[in-house]
């Protein structure tokens, strides 16, 4: 919360009073040392216009049964993987298709046309030291660049969801990996330290360069959690 107000570059005492709550109680919830009730966050979000990342955050760690179900996940302790049946039904689908374990957004599956159209990012074997990351892809692979239009709209929103959504639920080791890889693109750090709109979190729209490299094709952008018990999601892009 104070990491969405300071990036605003707004005082506790100028928001306080656009959120109906005290400059003392800001600081309180900050700090960790009292938990805004869901109506009070209600009041806090509308104030700082939070985009919707920090919206999620904040509401999983305002209710501790959910947060703890989070670090179960995020501790490596129980990484469910796709099924031999849900492989096989990422290999059918038409479209460019992905699981990714999130916040971190990292590559377990992809079916052909998703290799495809991103050439290059492809799971990592099991001998592999850690998962393939597609944010590691998008900022160190020059052609991430060269085949996808609005490349900084895309990463910056990756790199946001991932800088909000991780503490408390991503090893820390992990995470530093991740970082330290992606600094070496120029542009990672200021996408690491400013946030994006709710906006561009709900833009769908993404425009690839055609496999063949002689057209563009525009695609919608979809994600589906297969199931409660899983931490991955399907991603499907639909040409639109």
């Amino acid at each position: 919360m104070r990491q969405c107000r300071e990036r605003s570059s707004i005082s506790r005492d100028r928001l306080a009073p656009r959120a109906y709550v005290t400059s003392s109680t800001l600081e309180k919830w900050e700090s960790g040392e009292r938990m805004p009730t869901l109506d009070k966050l209600k009041f806090w979000f509308q104030a700082l216009d939070a985009n919707d990342w920090y919206r999620e955050k904040i509401i999983s760690l305002s209710q501790p049964a959910l947060f703890e179900l989070q670090l179960q996940l995020g501790s490596g302790a129980q990484l469910p993987e796709p099924t031999v049946s849900e492989l096989r039904h990422l290999e059918l689908l038409p479209f460019p298709a992905c699981y990714r374990r999130l916040p971190t957004f990292d590559l377990i599956a992809a079916n052909a046309a998703f290799r495809r159209q991103f050439p290059g990012l492809v799971p990592a074997s099991a001998a592999a030291a850690r998962p393939t990351n597609i944010i590691e892809w998008m900022m160190l692979s020059r052609l991430s660049r060269q085949i996808m239009r609005e490349w900084l709209r895309h990463a910056h929103v990756m790199v946001n969801a991932m800088q909000i959504l991780s503490p408390g639920v991503v090893a820390h080791d992990y995470l530093d990996a991740v970082v330290s890889s992606c600094s070496r693109a120029g542009e990672f750090q200021q996408m690491w330290e400013t946030d994006v709109s709710s906006a561009d979190i709900h833009n769908n729209d993404l425009t690839m360069l055609h496999p063949s490299r002689t057209r563009w094709i525009s695609y919608i952008a979809n994600s589906y959690r297969t199931s409660p018990r899983n931490n991955w999601d399907l991603l499907m892009l639909t040409p639109s």
